[in-house]
């Protein structure tokens, strides 16, 4: 009886453990449907906060929520809970985006945003993340 209860714990936990981890993420990133023209790219992706503070002068992959709002596109560190969102904490202004190949946008009035975090591949400068078809992996 005691070795029926141990497989049926082992199985749960087995179970549980392949449903997600600790990291805080929400599932896959978003993609669109031709990266090499978007600039998304795979690999280890940095906050906004470090693309920020970045110096660097080569593409940086950078993981954000996008929202889009009167002719500007903006990668967010967080949403705002309002309706429809809004940025909150870092963001960086995107420049080079092609919003109609982003997978996932969700439309509401005159603003578009991303339920989920999306990584986009570019060079960052004064506050704005350049996307571009060079950039892209």
């Amino acid at each position: 009886m005691k070795t029926l209860a141990l497989i049926a714990t082992l199985a749960a936990v087995t179970t549980l453990a392949g449903c997600g981890g600790d990291d805080g993420s929400v599932g896959d990133p978003l993609t669109v449907t031709d990266p090499q023209a978007s600039g998304l790219a795979a690999g280890p992706p940095i906050s906004i906060d470090e693309a920020l503070a970045s110096a660097s002068a080569e593409p940086l992959l950078v993981s954000g929520n996008l929202l889009a709002q009167e002719g500007e596109v903006r990668l967010c560190s967080a949403l705002a809970e309002s309706f429809p969102p809004q940025c909150g904490g870092a963001s960086l202004l995107v420049e080079g985006l092609k919003l109609e190949e982003v997978d996932g946008l969700v439309t509401e009035r005159d603003v578009s945003w991303t339920d989920r975090p999306m990584e986009l591949l570019g060079v960052v400068r004064d506050g704005t993340l350049t996307v571009s078809e060079n950039a892209a992996q």
